[in-house]
């Protein structure tokens, strides 16, 4: 190490300047011991010994908040007691020293007794993240540091508030995310107790999107809860977001408890049995909706939820009526359905009874009949009720009209057949108030004109008729047959064609009468035909007159059908009446001709006649990004898609 030119004598010449001049409390003159003059030696050799120390600007600037003014040598030095601050005017308050290695004074020991320097200057608290008056277009994040002076006792806390909310303890950056004119206040304290003037900065923050926090809600449709269908249910659902929010993400469902699916398009539920279907949505900020589940019922039993339907007979809304009515209640189900169980009757609000045979309501002034029937599915018919008026006026009248039937006869044979029915009260009787009648055990319906009947085969009528006393005559009933002397049988060659393409088609006629014969075909608007033979065509009415009919030998009308190029999908029927003399048949066979969006995709493939795998692939597709496929108007529907789906099944 490289000494210092100082030399010892220097340093004695040192301590005994500042020796001279130091003085006790009380006065006298005080003279520093050996052990005195020995710490203040150490402490000025470190001084002028080690020139490195000595030269650092640095420590001697440490050294001067505690002594006052120094030098960097001897002939610096104080030649009378310095300034030593809160240490008091003694040397012996110094009792050791620690520096950087830079050389700045880090600490100076002070001995029991003596008062460490007290901390008056607090810190000083720097923030950044935002500036003064900026504007932001999104949430920002605000930085705090603090920092005590040099020496002082430390900071112990940084407190801060938004928009002159409540204060907070800072630890961590925050975010302020307020639309519009905003501020943080801030301020920091130290170990000492100083409180930093509060600092104030002003923002704003322009367009931030609120926070969404509420989830979408999906729709399920095409089943309910605990549902009942037939063969299979076709299932679609719908998600919205709330108003504002940030957007359906996605759908996911999944099938009896399965994989859960991403949802895109209508699927198909055809597991025979009990079977449940969940789903939920989320949206694009991450909210969830919580699950629901539907569960229902796939038969394969063909399903009746349509209630029947009762008619009454014997009285009508607000009729009148002397001394009694006779009450006849009719009820049916729907074609296929399950059918009549009972049907159920109230008079006057009373006792439910069920319906077996026509009753008398006799009870003289207002009344009222409520009514009603239940399938054997367990359908319920909504109740009807019809107000009526008896009144006393005729004598007892205990006897029924007769009623007598014209057009037919027991047993009798006909090629057409008009039915007349009239009805006669005894003399003197309260008169015939209706006439009733049904065809082949059907519904029974209030006579008013002649009517037709032109069934093929074996037929009959029943028929009765009520009088105002209520008395109902017994039914009667006439057998006949009536003869088919003609038939029309139609066979469309292609029943499922495209927009522009055409069909052939063939009626083959019988007839057991040698007779002219009259077909007419009613043909859907905008199509066209071609005949292939005359035949006595007509082709501004789609007529044919058949003149040489022979008894049991067959003649064929065939001609080509064309569809137009622009046309929607759909069927489009076809009916057609062969007549004779008055005589009405109509043309049994094929009906419609079917615009077919599934065919075009069945002819896509190697096969025209089924749909391949790539035919469905390629129809879901189009389905699913509303393709529509040449010549037609329209992309596939869900329902199509699911047809399509069970053909390849199916196939």
């Amino acid at each position: 190490m490289k000494k210092h030119n100082q030399t010892g004598g220097e340093v004695k010449k040192m301590i005994t300047k500042y020796e001279s001049g130091i003085n006790m409390q009380n006065g006298y003159k005080f003279y520093m011991n050996n052990i005195f003059n020995v710490v203040l030696l150490l402490l000025i050799s470190a001084l002028v010994i080690m020139p490195e120390a000595s030269a650092n600007s640095g420590y001697f600037g440490a050294l001067q908040s505690v002594y006052g003014t120094t030098g960097t040598s001897c002939s610096t030095c104080h030649t009378s007691p310095p300034a030593l601050n809160s240490y008091g005017n003694a040397f012996a308050a110094i009792t050791s020293h620690s520096s950087n290695p830079a050389g700045a004074l880090l600490s100076i020991g002070v001995p029991p007794g003596v008062p460490a320097p007290a901390d008056t200057i607090p810190p000083e608290t720097n923030i950044s993240g935002v500036t003064e008056n900026g504007s932001y277009n999104t949430a920002v994040t605000i930085t705090l540091t603090a920092t005590d002076n040099m020496g002082g006792s430390g900071v112990r806390e940084t407190m801060f508030s938004t928009n002159g909310g409540p204060a907070t303890k800072y630890s961590i950056p925050f975010v302020v995310n307020t639309n519009g004119q905003n501020n943080v206040t801030y301020w920091s304290i130290d170990n000492a107790g100083n409180i930093e003037v509060p600092a104030i900065v002003n923002f704003t923050i322009a367009n931030q999107l609120p926070i969404d926090t509420i989830p979408p809600q999906t729709n399920i449709n095409g089943v309910t809860e605990n549902g009942l269908y037939n063969n299979n249910a076709t299932i679609t659902l719908t998600a919205m977001d709330n108003p504002g929010g940030s957007g359906v993400k996605e759908t996911i469902f999944s099938v009896n408890g399965g994989q859960t699916t991403t949802y895109t398009v209508p699927f198909i539920v055809d597991t025979i049995g009990r079977d449940s279907v969940a789903y939920w949505s989320t949206d694009n900020a991450g909210n969830i909706e919580p699950q629901k589940t539907v569960y229902f019922t796939i038969t394969s039993v063909p399903v009746d939820v349509i209630p029947p339907e009762t008619n009454i007979s014997g009285v009508i809304e607000k009729g009148l009526y002397n001394n009694n009515v006779a009450i006849a209640l009719t009820a049916a189900d729907n074609p296929g359905g399950s059918g009549v169980k009972e049907t159920i009757f109230s008079v006057n609000g009373g006792q439910t009874t069920t319906y077996t045979v026509p009753f008398i309501v006799d009870i003289i002034g207002q009344d009222s009949v409520t009514y009603w029937s239940k399938d054997v599915a367990g359908n319920i018919e909504s109740p009807k009720m019809v107000n009526f008026t008896i009144i006393s006026g005729l004598g007892m009248d205990i006897i029924p009209p007769i009623t007598n039937i014209w057009g037919v006869a027991e047993n009798g044979s006909y090629n057409n057949v008009t039915i007349s029915l009239t009805a006669t009260d005894n003399p003197g009787g309260s008169g015939v108030n209706e006439t009733f009648f049904s065809v082949n055990g059907g519904n029974t319906t209030t006579y008013t004109v002649p009517f037709v009947v032109d069934t093929f085969g074996q037929n009959n009528v029943t028929y009765f008729s009520t009088d105002y006393a209520g008395n109902i005559e017994s039914q009667k009933m006439v057998n006949f047959t009536f003869v088919q002397f003609m038939n029309a049988t139609r066979k469309i060659e292609s029943t499922s064609i495209l927009p522009g393409e055409s069909t052939d088609i063939t009626i083959s006629i019988t007839s057991s009468i040698n007779q002219a014969l009259n077909l007419h075909e009613d043909i859907p608007e905008g199509w066209n035909v071609t005949y292939t033979s005359d035949d006595g065509f007509k082709n501004s009415t789609h007529e044919w007159i058949l003149l040489e009919m022979l008894p049991g030998i067959p003649r064929n009308i065939t001609y080509t059908l064309t569809s137009p190029a622009n046309i929607s999908i759909g069927t489009y029927q076809i009916i057609g009446t062969i007549s004779n003399d008055g005589i009405v048949q109509y043309v049994s066979g094929d009906e419609g001709v079917k615009i077919d969006i599934l065919e075009f995709y069945r002819r896509l493939g190697n096969n025209p006649d089924i749909i391949e795998t790539g035919d469905l692939m390629q129809a879901i597709n189009d389905s699913r990004n509303a393709i529509i496929p040449f010549g037609f108007d329209r992309p596939l529907n869900a329902q199509e898609v699911g047809e399509l789906v069970n053909e390849w099944i199916n196939t």
